[in-house]
């Protein structure tokens, strides 16, 4: 058996008519992996601290080839929420559906091991992105790419039924 892992869209469109051929050519019954959308709050509690996801989400900011990283803590004892802001290059809505939807995506595989700027590319899995639920219920992710803004909104509570994507 031969796995192919260069999925293209292309190829990802024509899924439908590939598994209709092999159930009908080759007699074989196709059956999917399926998960609950816990699993991102799950794995968002790899980073044990607040300081590990904070740490995470500016290695996406470097990663996005920001030069510029502002962290703002809430004062003790209040629910104001931590924003970490970037001049990163920000996420096109098109790349949301495609990359930063897709749970455990590898942007190594397809971009290579080295940012536009050159810098050495630090995520690898896929999962950094779910950081924030270990310190937020809700986690807001707002990225402007070539005058084009998008919003991403996760709360955990809402995971269970339906993650919303805002694309404004």
């Amino acid at each position: 058996m031969t796995i192919d892992t260069g999925w293209s869209t292309e190829r990802i469109t024509r899924i439908p008519a590939i598994i209709a051929s092999l159930e009908r050519d080759k007699g074989m019954s196709v059956t999917w992996f399926q998960f609950d959308p816990n699993l991102i709050v799950t794995l968002g509690r790899q980073y044990r601290s607040c300081e590990e996801a904070i740490k995470e989400l500016v290695a996406n900011a470097w990663d996005a080839d920001a030069t510029i990283v502002e962290i703002t803590l809430p004062q003790p004892m209040t629910t104001d929420p931590i924003i970490i802001n970037d001049d990163g290059n920000g996420i096109s809505p098109n790349h949301i559906q495609e990359h930063f939807m897709r749970v455990g995506y590898d942007r190594r595989q397809d971009r290579g091991e080295t940012t536009p700027k050159g810098r050495q590319v630090r995520g690898s899995k896929g999962i950094g992105k779910f950081a924030g639920l270990q310190i937020a219920e809700t986690m807001t992710v707002t990225t402007v790419h070539e005058h084009q803004q998008s919003c991403v909104v996760l709360n955990k509570d809402n995971l269970r039924s339906l993650v919303t994507i805002q694309v404004r």
